[in-house]
């Protein structure tokens, strides 16, 4: 199944996901579909205000000097990047 760009940024901003990746030359599309969602109610302006808080947070997290991040660490992230990838398909 094909799903457009901006329903597909939408679809992940639903799922949880608070950075997405889109081609440049999709980008307008994309920002298009989540302000028209957010102006519906479809997604709260306060979704949008939490992802924009973590990407600031992460950010700033990764401004600062190199850790080791540990493997149990690793794969906790690890997991939860493929409950959102679940969350995706399930969702299209």
């Amino acid at each position: 199944m094909h799903t457009e760009i901006g329903e597909a940024a939408v679809k992940a901003l639903e799922a949880g996901c608070d950075l997405l990746i889109v081609p440049v030359n999709k980008s307008g599309s994309a920002l298009h579909a989540v302000r028209t969602a957010v102006d519906s109610g479809r997604i709260s302006a306060q979704r949008v205000e939490e992802s924009l808080r973590r990407i600031r947070a992460m950010k700033r997290k990764l401004a600062k000097p190199v850790r080791v991040v540990s493997g149990r660490t690793f794969r906790q992230e690890a997991r939860e990047l493929r409950a959102c990838a679940r969350q995706l398909r399930k969702n299209d």
